[in-house]
């Protein structure tokens, strides 16, 4: 392990719970797919690279804040320190379904069954296959060696393709945040447009009053072309009529 890592509460959230010293070990029992680890020996959740910052050169590397002493064959997505999504969907290629259980083990209850051709979504992967369905729904095991792959990775690539990079829950909220602020500013601009097409009504009206009042012909058949591009009601301008017709 390189330097001081620090141990938040959350992947890549949460306050600070604690620290790693350099060369210390320690044990995980899951990661996400862009490098964080669930820490056995103490509460919370470590990283494992550090990524590059946004904007900088792309001679930049991922630095490896630490590296596994374990083989990774097992891992349904071995591949997770280049830095992958934060969620990632898996297929499920069983030729009839694969169940969801309540633990990550086969002899732990069943939630649920999904079946071939389905797409779920992973939040984080055990060491020995497993994955853990977003939304606290259980695990699933990604092969075995008798039936082999029952649910295939969908690739790093293949996630920033438009209909499949699903947001993480975080940007999930910021999308929704930014919807309503984008309905409210609509909202003020229709309220708005509303309040000067009244204005113009209400100036078009009071211009009609007066020109029919004057009894000038050519000023009331200006102020009535007026009046009907700013869609003064049919009843007003017959009013407006009745009154210069009086003159």
């Amino acid at each position: 392990m390189l330097d001081t890592v620090f141990v938040r509460e959350g992947p890549d959230k949460g306050a600070i719970s604690g620290r790693l010293l350099e060369d210390q070990i320690v044990t995980a029992s899951e990661e996400t797919f862009d490098g964080w680890i669930k820490l056995v020996d103490q509460p919370g959740w470590a990283p494992t690279i550090l990524h590059k910052p946004e904007g900088s050169s792309g001679r930049e590397a991922d630095k490896e804040l630490m590296e596994p002493l374990g083989a990774r064959d097992l891992m349904a997505v071995p591949e997770l320190s280049t830095g992958g999504p934060r969620r990632r969907m898996f297929e499920v290629v069983a030729t009839r379904y694969v169940h969801v259980f309540q633990d990550p083990t086969p002899d732990a209850d069943i939630r649920a069954a999904h079946y071939f051709g389905e797409f779920v979504l992973a939040e984080t992967q055990s060491y020995h296959g497993w994955i853990r369905v977003a939304d606290a729904r259980g695990w699933m095991l990604t092969s075995t060696a008798h039936d082999g792959e029952l649910l295939r990775a969908v690739s790093a690539d293949e996630h920033r393709e438009p209909l499949l990079a699903l947001p993480a829950p975080e940007e999930d909220e910021e999308m929704k945040e930014k919807a309503m602020k984008k309905e409210e500013m609509l909202q003020q601009e229709a309220a708005l447009l509303k309040q000067l097409a009244d204005d113009e009504r209400r100036q078009a009206l009071e211009k009609m009053e007066i020109t029919a009042k004057s009894g000038d012909p050519p000023a009331f058949c200006s102020a009535l072309k007026v009046a009907r591009q700013c869609h003064v009601s049919k009843k007003d301008i017959a009013k407006m009529h009745s009154l210069f017709s009086m003159r």
